[in-house]
């Protein structure tokens, strides 16, 4: 009996590590991928219906990144935050964008 218990806990642990590895091999994928976007070649960004698709592509950037800082302003005014840690605190936001340029959150994390 007492090695059905062992393994089950040596089970159980290896499993925690395992999802572990699992995200972390994720994150370097996306960081990998990333990595291989040539951000200075960029066509043209995606804009919104307030920003004017004829103007040049740094007006176009400027105008897609300040609507979306806009929208994510907007979207978490909806939250209250309490920080306790004096020195710096993480939040983890994970937000959802739908074809029509809507925001929701869809998982907050304090870390």
């Amino acid at each position: 009996m007492k090695r059905v218990i062992y393994f089950l806990v040596l089970i159980l642990i290896s499993s925690c590590s395992f999802f572990d590895s699992k995200q972390k091999r994720t994150q370097e994928l996306i960081n990998e991928e990333l990595g291989h976007i040539d951000w200075n070649s960029v066509d043209s960004y995606p804009f919104f219906y307030s920003c004017d698709e004829a103007v040049t592509k740094d007006q176009q950037k400027i105008c897609f990144e300040e609507t979306l800082i806009s929208h994510f302003q907007e979207t978490l005014n909806d939250f209250e935050f309490t920080l306790t840690d004096k020195e710096s605190e993480t939040v983890d936001v994970i937000f959802v964008i739908d074809t029509l340029g809507k925001i929701r959150v869809s998982n907050i994390e304090k870390n």
